[in-house]
């Protein structure tokens, strides 16, 4: 059985939408935190699914991972929920929707970019600045990679849509209209 993974990460969301973006992000954090020593720690991953192991004291050590944060009782409740169901292969997909709703809210775009040389503090921050105003979000989130077939200029994604400003594409447009005048 598939379980919602928009209607977990929904319910994950009315617990924690009221509080700041950064205590928002720390709970994303976590979240995947959990899942990684839950697929990597083999004695983790052996308690949390015996089947002689009582629910309660899984949701104890999947609520260590959230001790200091607020709303910890129904966090772990719903790991718990995972757990019991053996629905733990799900979370990546819970915690990319919970993202999405993070960044909905919070009115956070992520924008990658791809350059030849990287980009400077004044051109993220001037990028940063124009993408607001086109996209109509506060805050702009980069994840840049460099790569060398961009011959200058920058190649841009933002939810899946992509805008090639490179130096590459403008010749190649060129090129296309040189020859379609002879």
């Amino acid at each position: 059985m598939r379980i919602r993974t928009k209607t977990y990460a929904q319910a994950l969301w009315d617990l924690i939408k009221d509080n700041s973006l950064h205590e928002v992000t720390e709970v994303i954090s976590r979240l995947e935190f959990f899942f990684d020593v839950y697929t990597e720690d083999k004695s983790i991953n052996v308690i949390l699914n015996h089947p002689k192991i009582a629910l309660d004291n899984k949701k104890k050590v999947a609520g260590m991972f959230f001790t200091d944060l607020k709303n910890k009782k129904d966090i772990a409740s719903l790991m718990g929920l995972l757990i019991s169901g053996k629905s733990m292969k799900y979370l990546p997909d819970i915690i990319m929707s919970l993202k999405k709703l993070r960044d909905s809210n919070f009115s956070i775009a992520r924008v990658k970019v791809r350059t030849a040389t990287g980009l400077n503090a004044k051109q993220t921050e001037d990028m940063s600045n124009s993408l607001k105003k086109i996209l109509g979000k506060e805050i702009i989130e980069f994840s840049e990679t460099m790569d060398e077939s961009v011959l200058g200029g920058a190649i841009f994604e933002v939810d899946g849509k992509m805008m090639n400003c490179s130096l590459k594409r403008k010749l190649n447009i060129l090129a296309e209209n040189f020859s379609k005048v002879k």
